[in-house]
């Protein structure tokens, strides 16, 4: 049988303790490589499992859009000649409505004419004439002048305000005789003309 020297039995030695470092080596990468498999399937698993819940989530929400609309949004629904409109834009328009109400009642209680003191909505006035082209307003300390609205192309003036249509003839005749000779009398309700007396 041969005989090993302690040289050559060292020398083995060596060599196996060399090779069984490398196996040792080998088997840890082995190891590593085998545990980033794991965690690379495993993260693909994740990315999997998540991407079939989005997708499946996203069929249901096409599904019931389509099927049923109103289960996706809150309130009524709203049909094609409707708009959505802000509380705020809302409560502007109310406050706007409210003061051309205001300014209505005004204007209203604007025309009422003075009589001795006391609002009346009917009267007399003498009209002097209906004009196209004079439209300026003529003041006088001795009678009230109303100058009535724009009327077909008209600016109509008017003297007096009488609540007994006999005071309303005697200022025609005076008003005739400076020249007026078209003048007549008019019944006026709120600063309308009703009906022409005479």
């Amino acid at each position: 049988m041969p005989v090993l020297t302690d040289e050559q039995h060292q020398e083995l030695l060596n060599k196996a303790k060399k090779a069984n470092e490398k196996a040792l080596a080998s088997e840890k990468k082995i190891n590593q490589a085998n545990q980033a498999k794991e965690e690379s399937l495993q993260q693909r698993n994740i990315f999997l499992t998540t991407s079939i819940i989005l997708l499946v989530l996203l069929l249901v929400a096409i599904i019931l859009y389509f099927a049923k609309p109103q289960l996706l949004f809150n309130g009524e629904k709203i049909a094609s000649n409707e708009v959505v409109v802000k509380q705020e834009k809302i409560n502007n328009y109310e406050a706007q409505i409210t003061d051309l109400q205001t300014e209505l009642e005004k204007s209203k209680n604007d025309s009422k004419v003075s009589i001795n003191g006391q609002n009346v909505s009917t009267f007399y006035a003498v009209q002097l004439g209906a004009f196209t082209r004079y439209n300026e307003p003529i003041v006088s300390q001795e009678y009230s002048l109303v100058k009535n609205i724009q009327e077909d192309g008209f600016t109509k003036y008017t003297i007096g305000v009488f609540s007994d249509v006999s005071d309303a003839r005697k200022l025609r005749k005076q008003v005739i005789k400076l020249g007026f000779s078209d003048a007549f009398i008019g019944k006026y309700k709120n600063g309308k003309r009703l009906d022409i007396v005479e």
